[in-house]
């Protein structure tokens, strides 16, 4: 009796776990090591999308101006190693010094099984001047539902050309059913984002104005075809950190972790994300062990 309630507790166990894998934001890198891009994306020009930028680290990503001296990102898209940022620029061939700053630090929030935490906060070492091909866009801060709202994104990805010019696509925002409380999604049946296209920034427009809802994370299915669901990440849902961060930048490196001091002087770092890893060790152990023994 004690071993069939046992693989019960088991079971239902592993559905749960399953469900919250199942409904989380695959990372959107290929096997390649490619970032998504734009397919069916029309040309854009960066007067009309000033806030964007190209970020280069693991890859080439979009990013969004949210003042002169920070960019806002996918946590995917950029390692605590060397990354630059392109601003004012609507063609890969127009980067150059002039228009490049250096990243001196990069911010993740937390992550857990309740969200995704595809998002990143770049605190750049020299800032950015503000003019019609260089500014910064407003963050929505309103938690209301966007579901029905036609929203848009502009990223240097690559379409059915491969063209390495910024592109453009509108989608609508839809119901996803989903363990991850960051996470927006929406589709678009004439375009998706594809390779470069990650990191870029969701915006929509209320009364004359632009704000930046979410930041492309991924796309639900394989391939890069219009009518996918593209997965983004809800700006709404992390604007206290941004903000604080942005107020009272501190060492990236100790982001969710303290010291603990020991007798002698020894001091131990312990990060609270390192419970999460623990958990999904530990449930890839029970599975393997599962399989082994029954």
């Amino acid at each position: 009796m004690s071993h069939n309630k046992y693989l019960l507790f088991v079971f239902w166990f592993g559905v749960f776990v399953q469900s919250l894998q199942s409904a989380s934001i695959n990372q959107s890198k290929s096997s390649n090591g490619k970032t998504r891009r734009m397919v069916g994306g029309k040309y854009a020009s960066i007067y009309a999308y000033p806030w964007t930028t190209l970020v280069i680290s693991k890859g080439r990503c979009g990013g969004s101006i949210i003042n002169e001296s920070w960019i806002l990102t996918a946590a995917h898209c950029v390692n605590s190693r060397k990354t630059v940022v392109y601003y004012g620029i609507d063609q890969h061939t127009s980067m150059s010094k002039s228009n490049q700053r250096i990243v001196e630090a990069v911010y993740k929030p937390l992550k857990s099984i309740f969200n995704s935490g595809d998002i990143a906060l770049l605190k750049l070492a020299k800032p950015i001047p503000m003019n019609s091909k260089s500014n910064s866009i407003q963050l929505y801060r309103n938690r209301r539902s966007l579901i029905g709202s036609t929203v848009s994104v502009a990223g240097f990805g690559r379409n059915n050309l491969r063209t390495d010019r910024l592109l453009f696509g509108t989608f609508k925002v839809e119901t996803l059913f989903s363990a991850k409380r960051d996470v927006i999604a929406a589709r678009s049946y004439r375009q998706s984002p594809c390779y470069g296209d990650s990191g870029s920034g969701l915006v929509i427009e209320e009364s004359g104005s632009y704000f930046l809802v979410g930041v492309t994370s991924s796309i639900m299915t394989a391939g890069c075809r219009p009518n996918n669901v593209a997965l983004f990440i809800d700006v709404s849902y992390y604007y206290d950190w941004i903000v604080e961060k942005m107020n009272n930048p501190t060492d990236p490196d100790m982001e969710g972790c303290f010291v603990l001091t020991l007798p002698l002087n020894f001091k131990l770092k312990l990060c609270t994300y390192w419970l999460t890893d623990l958990f999904w060790f530990l449930w890839r152990l029970i599975r393997i062990l599962f399989r082994i023994l029954f």
